[in-house]
């Protein structure tokens, strides 16, 4: 079963992200993407439902670090676009 992450947007919108069970497992039995600390940081920040924004502001990066970040990661773990997540 896969685990869902939402949250609704300051604009309305939603964003869900689907972690399908093979991309659960942790990245010490090596069946998970290697993912680089900061895109873990990346998206366990945005899963505890922060926006973009906020993530860079905590961070102290630029919003389009975290865009990139969370592109390079979801591409890793081939999901795609997630919408505004």
């Amino acid at each position: 079963m896969e685990k869902v992450v939402s949250r609704m947007g300051q604009e309305g919108n939603v964003a869900a992200i689907a972690v399908p069970p093979e991309v659960a497992v942790s990245a010490e039995s090596g069946a998970a993407p290697r993912l680089s600390p900061r895109e873990r940081e990346i998206l366990t920040l945005l899963g505890k439902g922060q926006t973009p924004k906020e993530v860079a502001f905590e961070l102290k990066i630029a919003h389009s670090t975290v865009r990139v970040l969370r592109a390079r990661a979801l591409k890793k773990m081939s999901l795609g676009r997630s919408g505004s997540a």
